[in-house]
């Protein structure tokens, strides 16, 4: 099996069709929230990823780290409630891991995501149970 690299070009591509996934889902995510909350999740993480999207053209082409990090940012400025300080700290502290690399390899990918988890852990106080 060749050594396979995730590039800044597939991590954007990434945010584009996680930003379609969510709102072809919205309504769904909406009716989960009304079960346990104020019913607003789809559209809060709709507007938050619709803004990842229509950002990331401007956004460095040869930093996965700047990429990463530039979501992050976005979401927890437009996301609104608990949900974008959780989403947008995912993304900050993958970037950390990311910082600078144009490409991932596959343990790369796994410790961005890891870093990511534990950024959500660690801002939700997050145990088992």
């Amino acid at each position: 099996m060749a050594n396979m690299a995730m590039s800044c070009d597939q991590v954007s591509a990434w945010l584009q069709a996680a930003a379609a996934a969510i709102a072809s889902h919205r309504e769904e995510l909406t009716a989960l929230d009304a079960a346990i909350g104020d019913a607003d999740h789809g559209a809060n993480l709709t507007r938050g990823f619709d803004q990842v999207a229509a950002r990331l053209p401007a956004w460095p082409r040869d930093d996965i780290g700047a990429v990463l990090k530039a979501a992050g940012m976005t979401l927890m400025s437009t996301v609104g409630g608990a949900s974008g300080m959780l989403y947008g700290n995912f993304f900050l502290r993958a970037a950390t891991v990311a910082d600078g690399k144009t490409a991932l390899t596959a343990a790369e990918v796994v410790a961005v995501l890891s870093a990511g988890l534990d950024g959500i852990v660690q801002r939700g106080r997050a145990a088992p149970g």
